[in-house]
């Protein structure tokens, strides 16, 4: 019997598809149901519960679709655009996060970057030389010296990066946002600041694209993904910009339950003709219709989900299992992927309804794990 799989050559078949995704839809929306708790205490939009909430259902997203796309063959389980919306939500708290960050800081720039970069660098690295490891003695495979240092960098733009570990090339685009937010500080200008946010990443894409440099460096697959989601980021600082403002929206949209049901309604007929607007617009699937009418569908996304876990919220209701998954989302983003299409020591040995239960708890302990290594690697005290 095979000590494990690798989905790279091997796909096994379903015989029924919707029944497993409906099954293992299920399982998620029962522990959902049961940690539902009473929250006590004053809940305001998008604060720490809030948006750990909103990464349990982003990194979800991503892990059941990423089950359809790289374990089953043929006939899919779940929706098309699952993993879309959870990259999009992902970049989003990531840019609304290093927002709120920087604005209730303590101490100078240099301190609060290194902070952040370190929060986002020190689990990759020992993820990504874990995977270095498992590949030589399992895969016997050996990366060029070139490809390996990249990596070590957080630098994934080639084929040879994304066989490393497929997500990778999210920590590289987040690197590159996190640089232009710490070069956009040194504006004084608040607007200017965001300006600067905002068009920096698409005037760094669509030169590099029109001179070709992108085209001769950057995998189509990566630099594909990357186009889509440069405006999550910039959005999510904008959001934390005028939190005020939209937080006295949110509250008012859920003080009465005619209120929520006229918001949610609103929301839900936009999510549906934004949807519209992006199947029309894949007549140019390269072009500024695509990415706009995608865009949109995206930030209407995140409006639905923001909107109904603060409701929620407001209800005095929270999830413990999201809130947990949520806290622990960075970590099983980096480690699901290896271990689920590389080194597949368990959703082949069952059927998957049943054995995605046990990966996933597994990939919870994983996670829990990588996070205590991480913080507990000593960091240098200031004098």
């Amino acid at each position: 019997m095979n000590f494990f799989i690798n989905h790279y050559n091997q796909h096994f078949p379903i015989v029924d598809p919707k029944a497993t995704g409906l099954f293992i839809g299920s399982c998620v929306l029962l522990a959902v149901c049961i940690s539902m708790t009473r929250r006590t205490g004053v809940s305001r939009f998008w604060d720490v519960q809030q948006t750990n909430i909103l990464r349990g259902i982003a990194i979800l997203c991503i892990i059941l679709k990423h089950v359809d796309d790289f374990l089953i063959q043929g006939d899919k389980c779940f929706p098309l655009y699952l993993a879309t919306y959870g990259v999009a939500l992902f970049f989003f708290l990531s840019g609304y996060g290093l927002m709120r960050s920087w604005e209730q800081k303590r101490g100078g720039l240099t301190r609060f970057a290194g902070a952040r970069i370190r929060r986002v660098f020190i689990p990759y690295l020992i993820v990504t030389v874990l995977v270095l490891i498992l590949d030589y003695a399992l895969l016997s495979k050996v990366y060029p010296l070139q490809d390996v240092l990249l990596a070590l960098l957080g630098v994934t733009i080639s084929q040879a990066g994304l066989f490393l570990n497929g997500p990778a090339w999210f920590i590289t685009m987040l690197l590159f946002f996190y640089g232009i937010f710490i070069a956009s500080i040194l504006l004084r200008n608040p607007r200017a600041q965001l300006l600067f946010i905002v068009s920096c990443p698409v005037i760094v894409f669509y030169a590099g694209v029109q001179s070709g440099i992108l085209g001769k460096t950057v995998d189509g697959f990566i630099l594909m993904s990357c186009s889509h989601y440069l405006l999550m980021f910039p959005l999510g600082c904008c959001a934390a910009r005028y939190y005020d403002v939209l937080s006295r929206l949110a509250g008012y949209a859920a003080s009465t339950r005619s209120k929520t049901a006229a918001v949610m309604c609103v929301l839900a007929a936009l999510f549906v003709l934004t949807r519209l607007l992006q199947l029309w617009s894949h007549v140019h699937p390269n072009g500024i219709y695509f990415l706009a009418a995608f865009n949109l569908h995206c930030i209407t996304a995140i409006a639905c989900a923001s909107f109904a876990v603060h409701v929620l919220a407001s209800w005095g209701l929270t999830s413990g299992f999201l809130a947990l998954v949520g806290g622990l989302s960075y970590e099983m983003f980096l480690l699901h992927w290896p271990f689920m299409v590389k080194y597949d020591f368990i959703l082949f040995r069952m059927p998957l309804k049943f054995s995605f239960v046990f990966y996933f708890g597994i990939l919870l302990l994983l996670a829990y794990f990588l996070r205590k290594i991480s913080f507990g690697i000593p960091r240098r005290r200031s004098s």
